[in-house]
């Protein structure tokens, strides 16, 4: 079969609060396609959620953008 393409693009520019939960899907979303062989952004990346990505590390390991459109 065929391998597809498995890319998300998460918008996250709406996001006004994010508690554990919400940080907790967004891992799980990012481990589902990356073990899938996809790719995983966030885009529209706010300062409050920036600080919480590098507080948790996660910075290091899920891909983000201050911007809507990802660079290429």
């Amino acid at each position: 079969a065929a391998k597809g393409y498995n890319v998300v693009l998460l918008n996250v520019a709406d996001l006004a609060y994010i508690d554990s939960v919400l940080l907790g899907a967004i891992v799980q979303a990012y481990v589902a396609t990356i073990r899938s062989g996809g790719t995983f952004k966030l885009l529209n990346v706010s300062k409050r959620l920036r600080d919480l990505l590098r507080i948790t590390k996660l910075e290091r390991i899920i891909d983000s953008d201050e911007r809507s459109t990802p660079r290429v």
